[in-house]
């Protein structure tokens, strides 16, 4: 258990698994980042209308941390919204009304929203509880219902292992009253949330990725990715292209490859191909990340410090294209802007801003340092038509 918790691994590559088009790129984004002296006071509108919401575990910056977006889509001067002193957040949603915070010893952490104005709030919140009184510890991965009717959270401090989900209410609140509750035989790692499904997937610490719905108990099994070589699941994400894809970003406990592997999700689940995602050695710390397009994939290599990009084909297997160095640091997390044309990298609590031309190619836009100990972040975009949201961490 000890060490599915800290899921600490060095990891090399498998360069024959790899069908590369082009060999990779090595740019580097400007070599001197925005810096902030402080947060603020109060938030100002975004020029574009978006905002970058950074989760932060280091003592002196715990907390969220809201960045209002210039009209290029570089993050602006940051408001800090403090949580617990003994908290140990790791994982940030929204839904573009509620923001919702994984704590690995408090709970679940919920704070309010405004989009118009860029405010988070209250300060320090009150963990959620659940029916029993008991706050719901050490909860890991979170995936969030982008219908917005319920929250899923990986438990982690239970002999026996499960995964809880929250009924939202219509402002957003868990309903803990009506907790559901899937024993797993073994550890999950990582959730995701497919939009047609209702339910959830999850992948465990074997490499079993199975499906949990409501209103059963037991998950149903989906597909088995090989763990011979005790390779794992890091990130899980849902791609509605080709009538539904998801995507498994991997790891090892030894020098291992860091692969992403596509899984059709239609009547017959099926692993439809493996594509590395980088050459190089280093320590993978679960925290990888993935995004995409229309045409293009994006995964981070928390080893090397590469945003790599694989082009979509036909049949839904992916192809190399290009890949972009983050300046040699451990990359844990991508998005996208709403409007398709950034790609946001963060590695070192430092974010890396890149144009994306109509081919996925990357262009280096800017640097952004953030305050020290971010974890994780989402893009929030405010529109007359309603709210978007690109997370850096999850679905």
């Amino acid at each position: 258990m000890r060490g599915a918790l800290v899921f600490l691994a060095v990891i090399g590559i498998d360069p024959t698994c790899v069908r590369q088009r082009a060999r990779p790129l090595t740019e580097t984004p400007p070599a001197r980042p925005r810096t902030f002296d402080a947060p603020v006071a109060e938030p100002t509108k975004a020029r574009d209308g978006t905002y970058l919401i950074s989760l932060h575990r280091e003592e002196a910056t715990k907390g969220v941390f809201v960045f209002n977006n210039d009209g290029d889509g570089i993050p602006g001067s940051p408001v800090r919204v403090p949580i617990s002193d003994a908290a140990r957040p790791s994982r940030i949603l929204t839904d573009g009304r509620s923001v919702y915070v994984s704590d690995l010893k408090s709970g679940i952490f919920v704070l309010d929203f405004d989009a118009v104005r860029g405010r988070v709030t209250p300060e320090n919140p009150v963990p959620i509880q659940t029916a029993g009184g008991d706050s719901c510890e050490c909860l890991g991965s979170s995936a969030l219902d982008p219908r917005r009717r319920r929250l899923y959270s990986v438990r982690l401090n239970h002999t026996d292992p499960s995964v809880v989900g929250f009924d939202l209410a219509p402002d957003g609140r868990p309903v803990t009253a009506k907790l559901h509750n899937w024993k797993t035989e073994r550890v999950v790692f990582e959730l995701a949330v497919d939009p047609d499904l209702d339910g959830v997937l999850a992948a465990d610490i074997e490499g079993e990725l199975f499906v949990m719905k409501k209103g059963t108990r037991t998950a149903s099994r989906l597909v088995s990715l090989d763990t011979t070589d005790k390779r794992r699941v890091a990130r899980l994400f849902v791609d509605s292209w080709q009538g539904g894809l998801l995507y498994a970003l991997r790891g090892g406990d030894e020098p291992l490859s860091t692969d992403l592997v596509p899984i059709s999700l239609g009547p017959r689940p099926s692993v439809l191909g493996v594509v590395a995602v980088d050459g190089q050695t280093g320590v993978y710390l679960a925290r990888s990340a993935i995004a995409a397009t229309r045409t293009t994939v994006y995964a981070t290599s928390n080893a090397s410090g590469l945003v790599a990009a694989f082009g979509k084909t036909k049949d839904g297997h992916l192809e190399q294209l290009r890949s972009v160095s983050l300046d040699r640091k451990p990359a844990t997390h991508v998005a996208l802007h709403p409007n398709g044309r950034t790609l946001y990298a963060l590695a070192d609590s430092v974010v890396f801003v890149f144009g994306l031309d109509a081919d996925g190619a990357m262009a280096p836009r800017a640097q952004v340092k953030l305050p020290a100990g971010a974890v994780d972040f989402v893009l929030v975009a405010g529109s007359a038509r309603g709210v978007e949201t690109r997370v850096g961490s999850g679905p």
